[in-house]
């Protein structure tokens, strides 16, 4: 599915090897980004290690407005069947945003600074919000590669994402599945 809501607007267009290729760069893209993002929550719980909105520093806090305003555009296009658009957003996002500034920016307090630090739990807060909104925005899309994440997702987090999100079955343990957790609303000071 990535390749007709990615590339072509209908699918009476031929496929060659460049739109091939085009695709499975940005499928590699999305799968390297979402794989460091969750390397980097394997000790980080939510309910323990959460730093609230107004402690994040200025570029945490510019992320999730960058964040609460691609979920808006998703939300927008999914109302309105745009499936190229939410593709084109999301890799956006992911490419420029996300991996070209903040997650190159961040590596030093991920990597360099105590794992009980403020300023790494405040990377680790921006990128479990970070992740669990693209798992949502992207599962239709990318069923089986948002499942494999979401079930990759360490435990504490899945059960505050399933508590964070609009409709959840079992918010205590965490969803089952990116589909069951529902859609991972912004909050409202992000934007």
């Amino acid at each position: 599915l990535l390749c007709p809501c990615g590339r072509f607007s209908c699918c009476r267009r031929q496929i060659g090897g460049g739109i091939l290729k085009q695709v499975s760069e940005a499928y590699r893209k999305l799968r390297g980004t979402l794989r460091f993002l969750l390397g980097n929550l394997a000790d980080f719980d939510p309910a323990q290690h959460a730093v609230p909105h107004e402690q994040l520093p200025a570029v945490d806090r510019w992320l999730l407005a960058k964040h609460a305003q691609l979920m808006a555009e998703v939300q927008q296009a999914y109302d309105t069947y745009q499936f190229r658009r939410v593709f084109q957003a999301c890799l956006n996002f992911v490419s420029v945003e996300l991996s070209s500034f903040y997650l190159d920016a961040a590596k030093d307090r991920l990597y360099i600074q105590d794992s009980a630090s403020s300023s790494r739990r405040a990377c680790q807060t921006v990128q479990a919000a970070v992740l669990q909104g693209l798992l949502s925005a992207i599962a239709p899309l990318v069923p089986h590669m948002a499942e494999d994440a979401w079930l990759n997702l360490p435990q504490p987090s899945r059960a505050a994402a399933s508590s964070n999100n609009s409709s959840s079955s079992d918010s205590s343990s965490g969803a089952e599945s990116v589909f069951l957790a529902g859609w991972a609303a912004s909050e409202q000071q992000w934007g």
